[in-house]
């Protein structure tokens, strides 16, 4: 299984996940709809880029009502890019600033909707290997052989040659009280009384504006079980 999984993912850097075999086969697109200013006819009047400073979005729908946004915007040119699953939750994000090459990012949830594995890929797997190239390979079927990767992604054997894997363990209660990452010796234990609070938020350390298109950066802050103490 590994093997298989290292020549998937390889095959979706060199391919450019033009074809996928893996995961849910019957997940289609239904919905495909790109706006791009590069390389269409400027239209100043074009509410996307009027109000929103877009140069470039994409929409898109698949048929278990998941769907993903992209989004470009003006310099400094940060680019987002949107999975978001049938729930509401956010499945993955695709990031990156101008200057800077994109982060890939897949989130996976317990039942009851809390973060139990983040992946953080090594590679650019979905915009290209370039700077400033995300607009070149924003076709409909890389949108769907990234999609259905999502679901075929084994937390159990993570592909550590290829992405770092945080897992965020629970107690009984819910409480998240531990986050490593697979096959390190990073992590983060609460102690006994304590709890922590795990999030990925956009970073806003070098470019405020970086919240739409600079890298997430994961959280974790230790709090007291009992709030009184």
């Amino acid at each position: 299984m590994n093997i298989i999984t290292k020549t998937f993912v390889l095959g979706l850097i060199i391919c450019g996940l033009c074809s996928c075999n893996y995961g849910k086969k019957d997940l289609q697109i239904t919905y495909f709809k790109q706006y791009n200013e590069i390389t269409d006819n400027i239209d100043s009047d074009n509410p996307l880029r009027k109000y929103n400073g877009l140069i470039a979005y994409d929409s898109v729908r698949f048929s278990d009502d998941s769907y993903a946004v992209h989004r470009l915007q003006y310099s400094p040119q940060n680019s987002l890019t949107e999975f978001i699953d049938n729930k509401g939750q956010t499945i993955a994000t695709i990031s990156r600033a101008s200057e800077c090459y994109a982060q890939t990012l897949v989130y996976d949830y317990d039942e009851t909707g809390k973060l139990r594995h983040l992946i953080n890929f090594k590679k650019e797997i979905f915009d290209g290997l370039e700077p400033d190239t995300t607009y070149l390979e924003r076709g409909i079927n890389r949108y769907l052989a990234f999609r259905r990767m999502i679901d075929n992604l084994d937390y159990e054997h993570p592909d550590t040659a290829n992405y770092f894997q945080t897992n965020i363990e629970h107690d009984k209660d819910g409480n998240a009280i531990k986050t490593h990452i697979v096959n390190s010796n990073k992590s983060i234990v609460a102690p006994k009384g304590y709890k922590l609070s795990v999030s990925v938020k956009p970073c806003k350390s070098f470019w405020e504006s970086d919240i739409n298109g600079g890298f997430y950066i994961f959280h974790v802050t230790m709090k007291p079980k009992d709030k009184h103490q």
